[in-house]
């Protein structure tokens, strides 16, 4: 007759053998693309997840299920990847545009994904300052003294981006 705590033990057995979901959904707006790929990023290699049909306003949704967080790669079948840490029951929106779909994108939702943006981003911006500097390294009408002064600020720009990254790692 007394089954409520039979059936209380049950469903508390039931729920914490289900893995986590996580969610992964957004807008791609001016795609050319059709298709958007989600990618598992394992050590040695990717492994394609699941791929899902961009709707007529940009807007896509993956889910699945994990254990623990996982590093993600979300493309559109081509170089141009948006790199995700996601983490059990966490649910990631992404907003981006195809024509610069890496590099101008938004994410929330996920504090590791975010974080990853954060360091792609801040090592591209120091990319573009440093490759804007070796312009005038093969410039002959520079004079010693300007080119120890780009010279000073090109280590200052690495010296930058290497004390952002140990701060981020630490």
């Amino acid at each position: 007759m007394k089954k409520g705590p039979g059936i209380v033990i049950l469903l508390l057995l039931l729920s914490c053998s289900q893995t986590p979901r996580f969610e992964i959904k957004g807008i791609v707006s001016d795609s050319r693309q059709s298709i958007i790929y989600l990618d598992e990023q394992e050590v040695e290699r990717n492994t394609p997840i699941d791929s899902f049909k961009i709707s007529k306003n940009g807007s896509f949704r993956f889910m699945g299920k994990i254990d623990y967080p996982k590093f993600y790669n979300l493309h559109l079948g081509n170089n141009q990847i948006i790199p995700l840490l996601i983490s059990p029951g966490e649910k990631v929106y992404i907003r981006t545009r195809g024509d610069s779909f890496n590099k101008d994108y938004t994410v929330e939702g996920s504090d590791g994904s975010q974080n990853i943006k954060l360091l792609n981003d801040t090592l591209s911006f120091t990319i573009k300052n440093l490759d804007s500097l070796e312009a005038f390294f093969s410039n002959p009408s520079l004079s010693a003294e300007r080119m120890h002064e780009i010279q000073q600020e090109y280590i200052n720009i690495i010296e930058k981006q290497r004390n952002f990254t140990l701060r981020f790692v630490l």
